[in-house]
Order: structure tokens, then sequence, then C-alpha cells
């Protein structure tokens, strides 16, 4: 089995032991325990130019996703989150008044380290908002799809490594 092909069935298998629970850690401060809570998804606004050519306005029209602390650092902010639950946005060209649906619900293992960096590990869609110069994905709206890691480093820049799955460049289609 090839490193790569066992890379990503170790990431795959990690992160769905994580989101049923067989594999949850126990918690970093015994004792607590930390529900699923509602994590809400607020509406956005994009200019042009940023982004895409044209300004944009995304709306959830479904916004189930649930997040769950399961270790905290001794300060009690996450160490490690759980997250899941259906996600969609209207993403609206507000120049032409072209709009798409975009799925975003993605599940996800968030993993915070001390000097700011982070890393999720995900399985499924997620929406990639990308300024010039933030991303090793170039500028624009995206929805990445699949199994990958996205590295946020200590000043945000974010590396995303897919495993397996796709790109999809929601710009074009609202153009």
């Amino acid at each position: 089995m090839s490193h790569r092909i066992r890379r990503t069935a170790t990431v795959a298998l990690a992160v769905a032991a994580a989101l049923l629970g067989a594999a949850t850690p126990a918690n970093a401060n015994a004792g607590t325990h930390h529900p699923w809570v509602p994590f809400p998804q607020p509406s956005f606004d994009l200019p042009a130019g940023d982004y895409c050519a044209f300004p944009i306005h995304a709306d959830p029209t479904v916004d189930q996703v649930r997040v769950k602390t399961i270790a905290e650092f001794p300060d009690g902010s996450p160490k490690r989150q759980l997250a899941t639950g259906e996600l969609k946005f209207r993403m609206t060209n507000t120049a032409s008044g072209s709009s798409v649906i975009v799925d975003a619900s993605g599940s996800a293992v968030f993993v915070f380290f001390p000097d700011g960096s982070r890393v999720w590990h995900v399985i499924g869609p997620v929406l990639e908002l990308n300024k010039e110069g933030t991303s090793n994905i170039p500028k624009g709206v995206w929805t990445v799809d699949g199994i990958y890691d996205i590295h946020f480093s200590p000043t945000n820049f974010k590396t995303v490594t897919i495993f397996v799955g796709s790109v999809h460049d929601v710009c074009a289609d609202l153009a």
C-alpha cells in the first residue's frame, strides 16, 4: 500500500471514528463533559474584486451545524473539537442577481495549537473564501469536497491538502 493511500485511509478512519464517538479521547480536564452545541453561521457579503470580480451576498438556507469540544487546554480553551451538520448557503451575485445553492456540510475534527495555528481534518464539502495570497488555493470562492486537511498558520495562511476530492469554482457558477 502506498504512503498516500495509507495516509488517506488513516485520516478517513480517524475522522470517521472521532465523529461517531468510537475513538473520542478523554477530555483533558477529567470530569468535564461538553455537549453538542449549535454553531450558527451568519449571512455575509463579499465585495467585488476581493474574491470574485463581482460582489456576493451569502445567506445560510440550512444551518444545522453543531460543535463539541472533546479536549481543552489548561485555560479552558478548545484543544480539539468535532463539527458536523448540514449547512447550505444561497450565494448571490448581487450585480447580476444570479444565485446558486452551495453545500458546505462537511464534518471535521478541529485541532488547535498553542502558537495560534490549527488544522481541520475534513470529510465532505466546505466553503473556502480566499483573498489573494491567503491560501495555496487561488483567490476566489470555492467548495472543497472529499477527504482533506486545512492547515491554518499562526498568521492564518491556509494550506489545503486534498487526499481524495476536488475543488469547485463558485465564482464561475455565478459569473
